[in-house]
C-alpha cells in the first residue's frame, strides 16, 4: 500500500519492456488457472492444446501450482485413463467493499467466483470489523479492493488506511460490476460490454476483451453530465436514482418519470454505441425491482420503435439487468485482488 493508502492500479499504464523467462512462466500459470476456471477439470493432454503449449511445459507448470496449493488432480469421472487437474477454489480469497455515501456493501469471494461471506456496513469501523472477521474465514487473502465513483475517493482513502497489513487497491464502481459479470458470471467480453449504473448519478463503463477502457484522461463513462441542449436538464438530473426519489416525492406519475429516464438513456446508449459498439449493456441502479424492470422494458421498446425510422439500430445493442444488481459491484470489487495475483492481466486493445 503507498503514501496515499492504495495501491493505484487503475490508470497506471507501463512502458513497453521486454519479457523474461519469470514473466513468461507467471503469464502461463495465470492462463492455466483462467482455462481450469472456465472449463472445469482437464488432463495434462487437454491443458496443452488449449495453451499451445508442450506436455512437457504443463507438467512444469502443474507442478509449481500445486505446490503452492492452488491445484490439485483427481482420476477422471468417465472412466478413462490418467488424471485430470483443477482449480482449489478456497485456496485463494479476495474481499471487496463498494463504499457509497451512505454506507458499504461487503463480500469475500473465492477465486471461483463464489460468495463465501456477504454483508452491509454503517460506518467504517463496522466495515474494518467484518474484514478482520472475513480474513479468518481460509484460502490465502489475495487483497482487498475498495470499489467507488471519484465524489467518494477522499472516505475510500481514509478507509484503506484502517488496512494496513492487506494489500488494498481502489477501482471504479462501474469496473467492478463488470468484473463481476466477466469474472463470477462469465460474460464474454471479446466484443465489448458496458455498464450503466444509475446511483446518485449516472455514470458507465465499457470492457474490452477483459480489458476496462478509461480513455485519455481516466474521465470515460461520465455520461451523467451529457445533455442535449444547454437548456436542458442533464442525464443525471432525469435518469438517476436521486432523480426517481425527487420526482416521486412530489407526488408526481412514475410511468412519466420512467418514459423519460428510457428515452435519455437510449440516447446515451446509441451515443456509446457508436463510437465502440458492445455487444450488451448491462444496468444496475437503486431503484425499486419493478421500477428498474419498467425502465429496461421501455428501452427495449423504444429501441425496437427507432428500428422502423432509424436505420442504425440494428447495432444498438441488447439491453439487460446487471447480473446481482448493486451487489454486484462488492462481489466484482473481491476478484480484484485475486485478478492481479493469479488471473490473467489483459493487455489494451486500444490506447
Amino acid at each position: 500500500m503507498d503514501a496515499e493508502g492504495f495501491g493505484w492500479l487503475a490508470g497506471n499504464r507501463q512502458g513497453l519492456s521486454g519479457i523474461s523467462t519469470a514473466d513468461i512462466a507467471d503469464h502461463n500459470s495465470r492462463v492455466l488457472i483462467a482455462t481450469l476456471r472456465e472449463n472445469g477439470a482437464m488432463s495434462r493432454r487437454a491443458l496443452a492444446a488449449a495453451l499451445g503449449l508442450s506436455e512437457t511445459a504443463i507438467a512444469g507448470i502443474v507442478r509449481r501450482l500445486m505446490g503452492a496449493g492452488y491445484l490439485e488432480q483427481r482420476k477422471r469421472s468417465d472412466g478413462g485413463r490418467g488424471t485430470v487437474f483443477f482449480v482449489v477454489e478456497g485456496a485463494a480469497t479476495g474481499i471487496g467493499i463498494h463504499l457509497t455515501s451512505t454506507g458499504a456493501g461487503l463480500a469475500h469471494t473465492d477465486i471461483g467466483g463464489h460468495l463465501l461471506a456477504e454483508g452491509t456496513a454503517a460506518t467504517a469501523s463496522d466495515a474494518e470489523a467484518w474484514v478482520t472477521a472475513a480474513r479468518g474465514g481460509g484460502g490465502k487473502l489475495a487483497g482487498l479492493a475498495i470499489a467507488c465513483d471519484e465524489a467518494m475517493l477522499d472516505e475510500a482513502r481514509a478507509l484503506a488506511r484502517r488496512f494496513v497489513d492487506i494489500r488494498v487497491d481502489w477501482v471504479r464502481d462501474t469496473e467492478a460490476a463488470l468484473r463481476c459479470e466477466q469474472l463470477c458470471y462469465h460474460t464474454r467480453t471479446e466484443r465489448g460490454l458496458a455498464v450503466i449504473l444509475l446511483d446518485e448519478t449516472v455514470r458507465a463503463g465499457t470492457m474490452f476483451s477483459g480489458r476496462f477502457f478509461q480513455g485519455a484522461h481516466g474521465r470515460a463513462g461520465a455520461i451523467g453530465a451529457m445533455r442535449p441542449a444547454s437548456h436542458v436538464s442533464t442525464l443525471s438530473e432525469v435518469a438517476s436514482a436521486t432523480s426517481y426519489a425527487l420526482h416521486m416525492k412530489d407526488g408526481k406519475d412514475e410511468a412519466a418519470w420512467i418514459a423519460h429516464a428510457a428515452s435519455r438513456l437510449l440516447d446515451a446508449i446509441m451515443a456509446i454505441s457508436g463510437f465502440v459498439s458492445p455487444d450488451a449493456v448491462r444496468i444496475g441502479g437503486r431503484l425499486p425491482d419493478t421500477v428498474l424492470d419498467r425502465l429496461i422494458a421501455e428501452i427495449v421498446a423504444d429501441k425496437a420503435l427507432k428500428a422502423g425510422h432509424f436505420i442504425a439500430a440494428d447495432w444498438i445493442p441488447d439491453v439487460t439487468r446487471l447480473e446481482g444488481g448493486m451487489r454486484a459491484i462488492a462481489r466484482g470489487a473481491a476478484m480484484v485482488p485475486l485478478r492481479y495475483a493469479l488471473l490473467p492481466l489483459e493487455t489494451a486493445p486500444f490506447d
